[in-house]
């Protein structure tokens, strides 16, 4: 697919001279730095209602993470940020936008909270000694039909599915230790796939009237590998879907295929520990946080296009 040229690229740094870059991306030029928002380790970003959502790690100095909204001008800058609101919890990593609420995961305290005060805190433990010994939440998202939520909890191999008002609806095990990170939804709206971080595997679940069903669980790192690797983000574009392995540090590409999910290739990032990336029509974009800097590579051909040199980018987005 021919994507459309230019657009806007917006990164984040988590450092605490961070903040989120601004970058125009033309066919065959080098991307041209047009905007930055300078703010304290931005975690997390998201577009919605012409705004941007950004969550920070520690703005506060009981170590709470914090939720700042910008609105987005004519131009794609970031415009009159709002008071940061507190998360309630520790190392909030994750956000969504649903209407006019929004919902945001901290991961050192398991908890989920609908802004500004709804706050739900899970329990338990799973069997990794050092990973597993408390909740970790890591992920909020609607479901595909809207009506409820989806929480991956990573401390707990869980996925919990609220309603919008947080009371629990129903959860679904994932396999021991294997850390359920990221969730990706097939447009089918009734098949769900899910990263593991600890074991670099996707699990496939079907998904109807707010109950997931696991179905499958599959690696995502090629047989040959022997070193270490975690799985982070994970896509789903039609019948493909990309995960990024930290470690090997590369993008697997899965097919769905008749309702399974099965190993087609990896596509190297050209930098290390890839945490975040996207699929923007024929490029991938791909922060790799270790190497600080975001690679732009062709799907089709597997070619680098430019990097960018940033600091620990965490997080990568575009304004559509």
């Amino acid at each position: 697919m021919t994507r459309k040229a230019p657009f806007d690229l917006y990164v984040a740094s988590c450092e605490k001279d961070g903040g989120i870059y601004q970058y125009r991306i033309f066919e065959r030029e080098m991307p041209q730095l047009i905007g930055f928002t300078p703010m304290d380790r931005p975690m997390y970003m998201t577009v919605a209602n012409k705004k941007m959502y950004v969550l920070l790690r520690a703005p506060f100095e009981n170590a709470e993470s914090g939720l700042i909204t910008y609105d987005i001008d004519t131009d794609g800058r970031l415009q009159n940020p709002t008071q940061i609101l507190s998360t309630k919890g520790e190392v909030a990593c994750h956000l969504t936008v649903d209407g006019e609420d929004v919902y945001a995961v901290n991961y050192i305290s398991g908890s989920v909270i609908k802004m500004p005060d709804r706050l739900v805190t899970h329990s338990g433990k799973s069997v990794h000694p050092e990973r597993q010994t408390s909740p970790h939440t890591h992920f909020v998202s609607s479901t595909p039909d809207g009506k409820y939520l989806c929480v991956t909890d990573l401390g707990v191999d869980k996925i919990f599915i609220y309603h919008k008002d947080l009371t629990l609806k129903s959860t679904v095990n994932l396999p021991s230790g294997h850390g359920p990170r990221h969730l990706a939804f097939h447009e089918d709206g009734t098949h769900v796939l899910c990263a593991n971080e600890l074991e670099s595997t996707v699990s496939l679940l079907e998904y109807k009237n707010g109950v997931l069903k696991l179905l499958d669980t599959v690696s995502v790192l090629p047989n040959d590998f022997h070193g270490k690797s975690t799985a982070a983000a994970i896509r789903c574009v039609g019948n493909t879907v990309y995960v990024s392995n930290r470690g090997h540090d590369s993008i697997t590409v899965l097919d769905f295929l008749d309702g399974h999910v099965v190993f087609n290739k990896t596509i190297s990032t050209q930098g290390a520990s890839p945490r975040d990336f996207l699929i923007y029509h024929d490029l991938l974009i791909a922060a790799n946080e270790r190497s600080d800097e975001v690679t732009l590579v062709f799907i089709d051909q597997e070619h680098l296009v430019k990097k960018i040199a940033i600091k620990s980018p965490v997080c990568v987005t575009v304004n559509q």
